[in-house]
């Protein structure tokens, strides 16, 4: 199946070449879904710590292009465990409530 096309909260991408995940955070309207610059609002990691034992978070931006060129969209349930906990901070509510995290019909509380 495939990704949500309304109402999303919050995407998930792979980042290829730094072999991290971010957290792409999309707004109720579409005026607000990205910055006066285009990007969209994200959660990354801070990429001169890059510890893939525990990773350390920072606010940040990602350009539309960059998200289609270098990473790749993943589930919420594809990330390490370490990572769910560290992003877990970021969520309003749980990760199986976020409408975006998860392909349609794997998201665990519709799957039920």
């Amino acid at each position: 199946m495939g990704w949500p096309k309304k109402n999303e909260e919050a995407r998930l991408y792979f980042e290829r070449k730094t072999k991290s995940y971010l957290m792409v955070f999309l707004h109720d309207n579409d005026e607000d879904k990205r910055s006066m610059r285009g990007n969209y609002e994200a959660i990354g990691e801070l990429l001169i710590h890059n510890n893939p034992e525990r990773p350390m978070l920072c606010s940040c931006s990602a350009s539309p292009i960059h998200l289609y060129k270098k990473c790749r969209r993943v589930e919420w349930s594809d990330m390490p465990k370490v990572w769910q906990q560290e992003m877990k901070d970021y969520i309003n509510g749980d990760p199986e409530e976020v409408r975006g995290l998860w392909k349609v019909g794997n998201q665990p509380t519709l799957a039920k």
